[in-house]
């Protein structure tokens, strides 16, 4: 009995190994993986999770960085830049920067008001411009500011392009769009402005 005993004890714990050594077998193939950061600038932080709630997370394999689609541009670094806006009257100067170092400046299509001018814009390959560019793409930071209280405006935007694809933050948009209205008279106003936009890259 006692050897029959130990027998069975022997069966039953190899019969354990063998259920266990699948899952055993995924754990060590899984990769390590992380999930894209809440909060771009700092990866710290967590994501916020109902408790019962389904939550999706995005992730990707640690140390793998996805090929890039399209033209394979990754934004890592950018080969020009382009400032747009939908002003009218008069010349106020438009002052666009990124990440703190300024791009350049937009002047005003015509000084006669209408509310359906051709949109405003020029681009830029300077140097300092480009090297403002941070190499994480949600981390970059436009800024538009227009001091005196002269030329109406509704929209400012910044492209950047690499490789000849674009990316496009829409930095400040009166009618709540993506800086795509061409009805001035929609929202304008000549009002002085100050507006930063990041993480809206598109």
């Amino acid at each position: 009995m006692k050897r029959q005993g130990a027998v069975d004890m022997r069966r039953w714990g190899l019969a354990c190994l063998a259920l266990l050594a699948p899952s055993w077998a995924a754990a060590q193939d899984a990769p390590a993986t992380v999930t894209i950061p809440w909060i771009a600038t700092a990866p710290q932080v967590p994501h916020d999770i109902l408790s019962g709630v389904e939550t999706e997370l995005k992730g990707v394999e640690l140390g793998f960085v996805p090929q890039a689609q399209g033209g394979g541009a990754d934004f890592r670094t950018i080969d020009s830049i382009t400032m747009e806006s939908l002003t009218t009257c008069n010349n106020d100067a438009q002052v666009f920067s990124l990440n703190g170092a300024q791009v350049g400046q937009l002047g005003v299509n015509g000084a006669h008001c209408q509310c359906d001018p051709p949109v405003t814009s020029a681009t830029t390959r300077d140097a300092a411009a480009l090297a403002a560019w941070n190499a994480d793409l949600q981390a970059n930071t436009a800024r538009f500011q227009k001091a005196t209280t002269n030329t109406h405006y509704l929209w400012a935007a910044m492209t950047v392009t690499q490789n000849g694809e674009s990316k496009r933050i829409c930095i400040v948009d009166r009618t709540g769009g993506n800086c795509t209205e061409s009805n001035l008279c929609a929202a304008n106003t000549n009002a002085a402005a100050d507006a930063s936009r990041n993480n809206r890259v598109g």
